[in-house]
C-alpha cells in the first residue's frame, strides 16, 4: 500500500500530541521533513523548468532544495514560490539531520511544533 506526503504529515501533527520524550519529538521532525521533501518534490517535478543543479556532488535532498533555491522559471511568482520551498526545505532538513545524528543536543518540543507549522506553509505554498 501506498502512502501520501498528507499522510506523513498527518502522522507528524498526531505524535506531536503525544510525544512523551526526546526520542518521539526527534520522530516528528523527522516526518515533518519526509512530508515537506515529498510535498516539495512534487512540486519541483511539475516546474516547466527544473531549476540549477548544484555544481558540487550533493545528496537527493541537498540538491532538491538547491533546484528550488536557484530557479530557471521565467514567472516571477512560480520562482519567488520555488525559492520559498527551497529555503523552507533546507531549513527543515537541518532540523532533520540535528534531531537524527545530534543526540548529545537537545531537541525541544518547541522545535518540534516549528518544523510541522513550517511543513504546513509549505503544503500551504504548494496546493
Amino acid at each position: 500500500m501506498a502512502v501520501d506526503c498528507i499522510a506523513i504529515l498527518k502522522l507528524a501533527t498526531d505524535d506531536i500530541q503525544s510525544a512523551d520524550g526526546e526520542a518521539r519529538v526527534r520522530n516528528v521532525i523527522g516526518r515533518a521533513y519526509y512530508a515537506a521533501y515529498h510535498r516539495a518534490n512534487l512540486f519541483h517535478n511539475a516546474l516547466p523548468d527544473q531549476g540549477a543543479a548544484p555544481l558540487d556532488k550533493v545528496g537527493l535532498h541537498r540538491a532538491l532544495s538547491f533546484s528550488l533555491e536557484n530557479p530557471t522559471v521565467s514567472d516571477a511568482a512560480l520562482r519567488k514560490k520555488s525559492k520559498q520551498i527551497g529555503y523552507m526545505c533546507r531549513d527543515l532538513h537541518s532540523k532533520r539531520v540535528d534531531a537524527d545524528y545530534d543526540i548529545d543536543r537537545d531537541i525541544t518540543i518547541k522545535t518540534a511544533e516549528q518544523a510541522v507549522e513550517q511543513t504546513k506553509r509549505l503544503f500551504d505554498l504548494t496546493a
